[in-house]
């Protein structure tokens, strides 16, 4: 296995989080926590939840961008 990739990452908002999103991002904290202690050192991306599915090349573009930097 060459590496992981984690996909949609909810990204931190503390201007406007409603509860749900607080606790959705609490519970995906502790997936993430069990990840990096399974697969230390293989963890090749962190890709972030957008706002919509992947289809097209503008998000195509966003997801190479989260992937590759």
């Amino acid at each position: 296995m060459g590496g992981i990739v984690v996909n949609g990452q909810i990204p931190h908002d503390p201007t406007h989080e409603p509860e749900f999103i607080a606790n959705r991002r609490a519970m995906q904290a502790e997936h993430l926590e069990t990840i990096w202690r399974l697969f230390d050192g293989q963890v090749r991306a962190l890709v972030p939840l957008f706002q919509t599915d992947v289809r097209g090349i503008a998000t195509l573009n966003r997801l190479a961008e989260a992937l590759f930097g």
